[in-house]
């Protein structure tokens, strides 16, 4: 018979005996399970070991088993991949599984046991192992990829703008022999100044393909150059590369940079170099300017031990500029007196307000030009004899951006230079009142 807590109670010859289903219930024991190996073609590894599976393996199997006296003709293994899946699966009484060619990454496999009362494993037995990677699968090897193609396009641009240099030369030169003709043969004057315009058409046409270009292929391949450097940065970030994959990323980011660089300068050169540009002009204060664009290239100084000193007589000297456009004229002169000169080495700037006009001089202890560069140093593309002190690279537009800038805002430059001594850029402007 049951009693009210459905304990139940029979006659014996010692009395009775009460039975208490309740703590049969509870008394039931929980079967466990053991990982006993993952074995691979040529390796045996255990649970406690730190396994790492080659990206050559073809498969391996991991073998368990579960201490159950009690049929053990009955347990049912349930497993599952984590890093691969999330789902569990029925082994049956199976007491291994096989994988085969798994994708390379971090894997941790779980497994449970049931016995034939139903009772199951209160925790899973695992064991973690990782499959190590082919280099053509990796995000280093799709970005190694990546930047040979930009570099490749980049060649092919180059190609393309030193022909069309040459062209628009040719266009110029026969534009000149023309214009000789017409000055020697008045009796030709109206037929000649004909082909005169059809031919300056031409090389005006053919400068504005040259800046479009510039400014298309510059601008496409920004992005792909910019998202370089940030998954770079991404990647030294991660603790999982050893030192020699660290030290190829760290060269990927080099080159990144040097792209970006270029592809800037470029940007900054066709943006400007068209004649219909208009200047968005506005009272802008200079000693602002510089002081907020300063700090960045005292850090890049600093790398080579170079001090950078900014002096000025009072904190109010406007000029009528665009903003951008004036700080990029003394981004570009700083860059160039970090570049070229050596370690150890000062740079200054001044500006001073004399007479109605703003002086801005920049001096720095590089090598200098010689007489014969200072003639064409102002020439995008041109290559002077000066070499960056420390591995740095020059896009050649530099000096020309910065001529370019200068004049679009009605003011001039001037270089006083010692060869092996240094130089020094005197900017002039005319001065506004704010």
């Amino acid at each position: 018979m049951k009693d009210d807590e459905e304990n139940i109670w029979f006659p014996s010859f010692a009395g009775a005996v009460i039975v208490d289903i309740k703590a049969l219930e509870n008394s039931a024991t929980h079967p466990e399970v053991i990982i006993e190996s993952l074995v691979t073609k040529d390796s045996i590894y255990y649970p406690n070991e730190k396994i790492l599976l080659p990206a050559s393996y073809s498969n391996f199997t991991i073998t368990y088993k579960s201490p159950s006296f009690s049929s053990p003709q009955n347990v049912k293994f349930m497993y599952r991949l984590k890093g691969l899946e999330k789902e569990w699966h029925d082994n049956g009484n199976k007491r291994e599984i096989t994988f085969q060619k798994l994708p390379y990454g971090e894997y941790e496999f779980e497994v449970i046991v049931s016995d034939s009362y139903g009772n199951s494993s209160r925790k899973a037995s695992t064991i973690k192992f990782r499959v190590d990677s082919i280099f053509y699968e990796t995000p280093l090897f799709y970005i190694i990829v990546s930047l040979l193609i930009i570099t490749i396009i980049s060649f092919l641009y180059f190609i393309r703008i030193r022909l069309a240099r040459k062209d628009a030369f040719k266009l110029e030169s026969l534009v000149y022999e023309r214009t000789v003709s017409l000055q020697n043969a008045k009796e030709d004057a109206e037929r000649l100044a004909g082909e005169e315009k059809i031919l300056r058409a031409q090389a005006d046409e053919e400068n504005r393909q040259k800046i479009e270009l510039l400014r298309i292929v510059s601008h496409d391949l920004k992005n792909p150059v910019f998202a370089i450097k940030g998954f770079t940065e991404m990647l030294l970030e991660d603790d999982s590369f050893d030192d020699e994959n660290k030290e190829i990323i760290n060269m990927i980011s080099d080159a990144g940079e040097r792209q970006k660089e270029l592809i800037t300068q470029l940007l900054n050169y066709s943006r400007y170099e068209g004649s219909d540009f208009i200047l968005e002009k506005s009272h802008v204060n200079i000693i602002h300017v510089i002081n907020k664009i300063l700090p960045n290239f005292i850090q890049i100084a600093s790398n080579k031990n170079q001090e950078i000193h900014f002096s000025y007589e009072n904190d109010k000297i406007f000029i009528l500029t665009e903003s951008a456009l004036f700080s990029q004229i003394i981004e570009n002169i700083l860059s160039n007196a970090i570049k070229y000169s050596p370690k150890n080495k000062n740079i200054s700037i001044s500006v001073q307000s004399i007479n109605g006009k703003a002086l801005i001089k920049i001096k720095d202890e590089g090598p200098g030009f010689r007489d014969d560069e200072k003639e064409i140093m102002y020439k995008p593309f041109v290559k002077l004899s000066a070499k960056p002190t420390d591995g740095e690279t020059s896009t050649g537009l530099g000096l020309s951006i910065v001529k370019r800038f200068v004049e679009l805002n009605g003011g001039s430059i001037q270089l006083n230079s010692t060869f092996g001594v240094g130089s020094e850029f005197i900017l002039e402007f005319d001065e506004v009142k704010a």
